[in-house]
This record gives structure tokens, C-alpha cells and sequence, in this order.
């Protein structure tokens, strides 16, 4: 893993991952079964939330550097010999 003041990325043999926070205004509830407190309910069994995540962490494919063109030289030497 690699960072500075303004990103973060994970290095693999094969890949390169960015690292960015993500917010979102919908909120993830993570549900757990559980029984019911008392007898007095029709029901048996309920769910209950154990967590809220409001924030995820995205990791994006950093595309490998092409390797450079080889120059073409000058304007003029480009364009001038088809005049």
C-alpha cells in the first residue's frame, strides 16, 4: 500500500488499485435473526440491526502507463513534404 496527503493505492503483482471513500445518503442496515423478548408476540422470530455503514471504501483499476509514441519531429517536417 502506498499513500500521500490526497490518495491511497494497493499494488499487486498483476494490478494497481485507487482507494476512494465513498458516501452515500442511503444507509446500509446490517439485519441479524433473533428471537422474540416475549411470549406475548404473534411471531416468534425478528430481525434486529447490528450496524448502519453510511460509508464504503471503492477500489478502481489504475490503467497501466502506455508507453510512450515515438516523436514525429517537427510541424514542418511532418506536413511540409506533402505541399
Amino acid at each position: 500500500m502506498e499513500s500521500s496527503d490526497t490518495s491511497a493505492v494497493i499494488k499487486t503483482p498483476n494490478k494497481t488499485y485507487a482507494l476512494r471513500q465513498k458516501n452515500t445518503s442511503n444507509a446500509l442496515m446490517l439485519l441479524s435473526p433473533m428471537e422474540s423478548p416475549s411470549e406475548d408476540e404473534p411471531f416468534g422470530q425478528g430481525i434486529s440491526i447490528i450496524s448502519t455503514v453510511k460509508e464504503t471504501v471503492e477500489l478502481d483499476t489504475v490503467p497501466e502507463k502506455a508507453k510512450a509514441a515515438p516523436g514525429k519531429g517537427k510541424w514542418h517536417e511532418r506536413f511540409g513534404r506533402n505541399r
